[in-house]
């Protein structure tokens, strides 16, 4: 494996405006790699946040997360 890489989560909505989060999971040097994974994947959408993960979790993928407010 890489050692430059690290293991990130980004909360996207699909669609601006979206109650619903996808949670994406990716493998990148920084955040802004990561960012620009998720807007690759999903082409016009938001970022909700972003964070580094402490450890790549397995079975991670893309889910989808409600937005409860």
């Amino acid at each position: 494996m890489n050692q430059n890489l690290h293991p990130y989560r980004v909360m996207v909505h699909e669609e601006p405006g979206d109650r619903f989060q996808l949670e994406f999971d990716c493998m990148a040097e920084d955040a802004d790699e990561a960012v620009e994974q998720a807007e690759n994947a999903y082409p016009g959408c938001e970022i909700v946040h972003f964070m580094r993960l402490d450890n790549p979790i397995e079975g991670s993928g893309n889910h989808i997360i409600a937005d409860i407010q």
